[in-house]
């Protein structure tokens, strides 16, 4: 009996951050966006901050594409580069006519909210 093996363990570590299956799924569909909301930088600064928040229309700056309640949309900063992808609580029209307002609902809830950072 040979007393000189070496015994291997593999650890596997969690992610700190957990996501729902929806947002798997949602950060899996870019292609699928019909539209995009581009964000001041108040509301990206929320949005990458540690705290779990959903997009305010106070923070949309423009609204871009023709989409409906529930589809994707793309979320981009003031130069373009993409924050993340959530489904659209408004359709285009809505979102456009909401935007800057602070007394509406959230354009994207953070449960259907991915971000990419």
């Amino acid at each position: 009996m040979n007393t000189d093996v070496e015994i291997v363990h593999t650890t596997f570590l969690s992610e700190d951050k957990k996501s729902s299956n929806v947002k798997k799924w949602i950060s899996y569909s870019e292609s699928f966006a019909k539209g995009e909301l581009v964000v001041n930088e108040g509301a990206r600064n929320a949005l990458l901050s540690s705290k779990a928040t959903s997009l305010l229309p106070i923070g949309v700056v423009s609204v871009g594409g023709t989409f409906e309640k529930g589809d994707l949309v793309k979320i981009k900063d003031n130069v373009g580069h993409l924050i993340g992808i959530g489904k659209s609580e408004y359709n285009a029209e809505k979102a456009d006519k909401y935007k800057g307002n602070k007394n509406k609902k959230a354009v994207v809830h953070y449960d259907y909210l991915y971000l990419m950072e």
